[in-house]
């Protein structure tokens, strides 16, 4: 079918493009490689850095669909997965088709907690590498390389890089810091923070300094979850022989300042003043290299927030403060839930705890500001910084959703897997019932909690009181979804433009039976009333669509839906394909009496550029979608009876839109194409079509036929003289064209 519908799909596409030359004429809408049109301001703000959109002065940035890593990443060839910009002006406009290619490389590491970051005229990203592995001549494109590449269009390296990584899924981030060395166009450096083997790194991109700035951290590496080019990390360390841990950050422009030896022991300095000393015993035990401290017994060049060393613990030099002010007899350890609100979520439990203390289930929160002092880290546990947000831990984990209200009390919201509900902790009541058996929480925006439950997004006025979300509650308070997005869970979250209420995200709907994964913008409206209008909308045309389940016409009318276009269903109108009722259903869905549901665009809308291999396979599979009969595996090879329809509809667009194809060509063709249609179209008489037309209706007469023409058993082809039946081909080629035009029916009954 995919041959026979390129071969349809050529002929359309063929006379398109010869009507657009005749009477339109055709843009060039490949990347050139030149410079970006005027609007480009290289002093403008930055908001939303990190992940697939970044915003900056007039202009929204944003990675071109969700594109795999395997894919060529020729530079200047890359369309699909590429950075794109389009003005906000644009946006709010509806001028989608405005989007511009900037940097033609693909943005695909397979992290999606980092993307996109732009810093003063260039943009910093993540992309596979394109080197070759010398052993197999294979792309080794599970590499990844940081790379930086300018706004205006007019410069990206095509081989060299700041750093490599086997590993595509690294955590990463590209930040700045404030008070750090400043180039010559007065932009602070640029730091790639990035783990590898369990180490955190600071690359600064300016010099090529790579500092290794924690290796033995007792957890996970913890970053800022509403400020991606947050360059500082959160993470916990233990102490050495001592049972008890501590709550660490680190900034991507911490190092170390000297390496010495001093009385026979090795040393090393932080930039924030604390060194750390091994005897040659601990040296030789972790098989250290004298100089290189990143081969040292212990490596941390971050600050400490919290300390949990205990009455009797052992002092080390790892305690920046000793011990001082009133602490636990064991001390504590600290587990990280989330950094969020500008501070720390954390749980710590009594090193010498038993099952009936309370201390290790409660949540707690410390606001980064209120720990500066790190002579104040041990002391610190017992002030009123250390706020209590819960009684218990119970569901507060990384999933959940933390948020302060208007009283600034600390609050947070997680989904409840058994009973498929979205719990607010502090009323310890649902405020929301899914409708699937998982759910994520994606974001806070003004009054309203946005989730996603698989592919689809709901929203919920999350601001009411408990008894706001009790039985049957008003539509104000129901969660309700956004009409017709079908959003791409394993790629980035979606992304709200500013304080706007556009919507970006990957799209994953089916057309054609694909899902393509580029870029849709959503408006989802100011308040619920209008939200639950837009799914009214949407039902109500998935209604009419749906009610025609198991029947030819719904392939049509999805067509018309998400394509909004007539053309190749309109190829078809004159075939035996589709069935009276069925073109009346299109015909109402078009110009009828249902010519007033709202088609795909109404919902959402693609931005950027579809790659031209893309736009292709498209186009094909609507016509493969159209194409919809029961095959016959027994028929003879070649096109069908409406394929050949088809295909005449287009040769006759093409004349009709243009008198250039020769005469002399047609005239050399014509005989051939009429004994290919006359095999062709017996064969086809020979199959039996599937439909689920009403059967007092007789789709395949003609005005001509008769009833007994119309219902002649099939026995009657079948029996057919076998020696004309088997006549070579080469008689039925060499026919008059007289004969070949004789009725079907006295060629089968000679």
């Amino acid at each position: 079918m995919r041959n026979k519908s390129k071969k349809i799909l050529g002929v359309v596409a063929a006379a398109t493009m010869l009507c657009a030359t005749a009477f339109a004429g055709c843009g060039d809408k490949s990347y050139q490689g030149d410079a970006l049109d005027a609007g480009y301001v290289s002093a403008a703000a930055v908001s939303s850095q990190g992940g697939f959109v970044v915003e900056k002065g007039d202009y929204v940035y944003f990675i071109n669909g969700a594109e795999s890593y395997q894919a060529s990443n020729k530079y200047g060839d890359v369309v699909k997965g590429s950075l794109m910009r389009i003005s906000k002006a644009q946006l709010s406009a509806g001028e989608y088709d405005k989007a511009q290619i900037v940097v033609p490389s693909l943005f695909v590491a397979q992290n999606f907690n980092a993307g996109v970051y732009i810093y003063g005229d260039y943009v910093y990203y993540a992309t596979p590498t394109t080197d070759r592995d010398p052993n197999t001549d294979k792309i080794e494109n599970s590499y990844i390389d940081f790379k930086r590449a300018k706004i205006d269009g007019t410069e990206a390296p095509m081989s060299g890089y700041f750093h490599r990584l086997s590993n595509n899924a690294a955590a990463y981030r590209f930040v700045q810091v404030s008070g750090s060395d400043k180039n010559a166009d007065g932009e602070a450096d640029v730091y790639c923070l990035y783990e590898d083997s369990s180490k955190l790194y600071s690359l600064n991109t300016a010099t090529g300094e790579n500092t290794l700035l924690v290796s033995g951290a007792t957890g996970s590496f913890y970053y800022n979850t509403a400020d991606l080019a947050d360059p500082n990390v959160y993470y916990t360390m233990a102490v050495t022989d001592a049972e008890y841990n501590q709550l660490y950050t680190v900034n991507a422009a911490a190092a170390v300042t000297e390496t010495k030896k001093v009385d026979g022991n090795y040393t090393y300095t932080v930039s924030n003043g604390k060194q750390y000393s091994f005897t040659q015993t601990e040296m030789d035990t972790a098989k250290s290299t004298a100089g290189d401290y990143t081969t040292y017994p212990y490596v941390n060049l971050g600050t400490p927030i919290l300390d949990g060393v205990g009455e009797s613990s052992k002092v080390t030099q790892y305690n920046w403060a000793g011990k001082t002010g009133t602490i636990m007899a064991k001390g504590y350890t600290y587990s990280i839930i989330q950094f969020a609100n500008d501070g720390i979520y954390f749980t710590r439990a009594d090193v010498n705890k038993t099952s009936s203390d309370a201390e290790d289930e409660k949540l707690y929160y410390l606001a980064i500001a209120d720990a500066a002092d790190t002579a104040a880290v041990v002391t610190r546990n017992d002030s009123e910084a250390i706020k209590e947000v819960a009684p218990n831990t119970d569901n507060a984990n990384a999933k959940a959703l933390f948020y302060i209200d208007g009283e600034g009390k600390h609050n947070y919201m997680y989904f409840n897997s058994s009973e498929s509900k979205i719990y607010k902790a502090q009323y310890d009541q649902a405020v929301a019932l899914t409708s699937a058996s998982s759910a994520s929480l994606w974001t806070l925006k003004g009054d309203y909690l946005y989730y996603t439950s698989s592919s689809s997004i709901y929203r919920i006025d999350y601001t009411g009181g408990k008894t706001d979300y009790g039985f049957l509650p008003t539509d104000e308070y129901k969660a309700h979804q956004l009409a017709g997005v079908a959003w791409n869970s394993s790629w980035y979250k979606p992304e709200f433009i500013g304080d706007t209420n556009t919507m970006l995200y990957s799209n994953n709907q089916t057309l054609a039976g694909t899902s393509y994964n580029y870029i849709y913008a959503k408006n989802v409206g100011v308040d619920q009333a209008a939200l639950v209008a837009d799914q009214e909308l949407y039902d109500e045309t998935m209604e009419y669509i749906n009610g025609y389940e198991g029947d030819n016409a719904k392939a049509a009318l999805q067509y018309y839906f998400y394509a909004e276009e007539t053309a190749k269903f309109d190829a078809l109108r004159t075939t035996d394909l589709y069935a009276k009722h069925q073109l009346k259903a299109f015909d109402d869905f078009v110009t009828g009496d249902k010519k007033d549901l709202k088609k795909y665009s109404y919902f959402v809308n693609a931005i950027g550029r579809m790659s031209d291999a893309d736009q292709e396979a498209l186009e094909e599979g609507w016509v493969n979608y159209l194409l919809k009969e029961t095959e016959d595996d027994s028929a003879d090879e070649g096109l069908k009876g409406w394929q050949i329809a088809l295909i005449v509809v287009g040769s006759v667009i093409v004349v009709a839109a243009a008198a250039l194809i020769p005469t002399c060509i047609y005239l050399k063709n014509k005989k051939a194409q009429k004994l290919e249609a006359e095999a062709t179209v017996n064969a086809y008489k020979r199959k039996k079509i599937d439909t689920t037309d009403d059967k007092s209706i007789d789709v395949y007469a003609t005005e001509e036929e008769t009833v007994e023409e119309a219902e002649a058993p099939a026995e009657e082809v079948v029996e057919a003289p076998v020696e004309e039946a088997e006549a070579p081909a080469e008689e039925v080629v060499e026919a008059p064209v007289e004969e070949t035009e004789a009725p079907i029916e006295e060629k089968t009954e000679e």
